[in-house]
């Protein structure tokens, strides 16, 4: 008995879980790829994000919000900055948006700035190093 009610409540957190996935984050993320990440913005996307699972998941705020998070949020929209930012590289060089993209400079100790949406790219001496890298990583098509 008490096993089958475990399992309807696991079942009816998991379908919480993928709604909130579906609905929620994507609302919340939109834009993501111009934010500035920061370390401020990326505590509050956490505690945001801490919130909204405790419900779902049953584990305090600070388990939500730890390294053992049910969901890294931060993360995905890093992996979603990534791939908007690989998209823009691969464009033709008179596309007025790689051209903007471009021109963003690095600071005086050769670091962009925090949170930038360069923050996760490899290491490159110049931009065009980071365009000339392929499209696709393991197989997987990372400007789709």
């Amino acid at each position: 008995m008490h096993a089958r009610i475990r399992l309807k409540v696991y079942q009816v957190k998991k379908k919480l879980a993928t709604t909130w996935l579906s609905l929620c984050h994507s609302s919340v993320t939109h834009g993501s790829e111009a934010w500035t990440l920061n370390e401020k913005t990326l505590k509050k996307l956490r505690g945001w994000c801490s919130s909204c699972l405790v419900s779902i998941t049953s584990r305090t705020h600070r388990e939500e919000a730890g390294t053992d998070s049910s969901f890294d949020i931060t993360a995905t929209i890093r992996a979603q900055r990534l791939k908007y930012l690989g998209g823009i590289l691969h464009l033709s060089d008179n596309e007025s948006l790689k051209i903007v993209v471009t021109k963003l400079t690095k600071t005086e100790d050769g670091e962009y700035p925090a949170g930038s949406m360069f923050m996760d790219t490899p290491a490159h001496a110049d931009i065009q190093q980071l365009c000339d890298l392929p499209t696709t990583l393991h197989g997987v098509e990372c400007n789709s």
